[in-house]
């Protein structure tokens, strides 16, 4: 007897529960610009604060995320799905990087009203990211003994019959 214990493939309820709580959280990602607004801009300078420059990309990559959360529940195919989680997680990361200092950031002041939104942001971001991560893993795991499809499988039988060039019948037009 072996003593190998081998990995279960995860189950279709695991997977649909995984793509509503990737679909949530997309769904949570794109709500709070709007529940949690950034500020509302200098009264001085009539330029757009870097918050809302920040919350516009977050609002944008929300979007992209629910699009992808959305493609989850279309796509049968395993291989999709694996990327789509990866997109999901890349989506998540991104999420996370563009409200700190180094990229776009927030205010100077901790008690505006943007530095709570972009918690909430970062909360739902990084769960995308494992949401993301467990999806693809979880779909990569049904792809490796599947075999590539054959894109031949089902054409016509006239393609795959080759003819001399010589041998083809001559028309009017040739």
């Amino acid at each position: 007897m072996s003593s190998r214990i081998r990995p279960t493939l995860p189950k279709t309820s695991s997977l649909c529960s995984l793509k509503g709580t990737a679909s949530g959280l997309a769904l949570a990602l794109v709500l709070t610009p709007f529940l949690s607004p950034p500020c509302s801009g200098s009264i001085l300078v009539q330029s757009p604060e870097r918050c809302q420059l920040t919350f516009q990309v977050e609002l944008l990559l929300a979007i992209l995320s629910a699009f992808a959360a959305g493609s989850l529940w279309w796509t049968k195919i395993s291989r999709t799905q694996v990327s789509l989680g990866a997109g999901l997680a890349v989506l998540g990361i991104l999420a996370v990087l563009v409200p700190q200092s180094f990229l776009l950031g927030l205010c100077r002041s901790p008690n505006m009203a943007c530095h709570e939104g972009a918690r909430w942001l970062c909360l739902w971001a990084g769960l995308q990211i494992l949401a993301g991560v467990a999806i693809f893993f979880g779909s990569r795991e049904r792809t490796q003994g599947e075999p590539l499809p054959d894109p031949w499988e089902n054409s016509s039988p006239d393609l795959l019959r080759e003819q001399p060039a010589n041998s083809r019948k001559k028309t009017c037009c040739d």
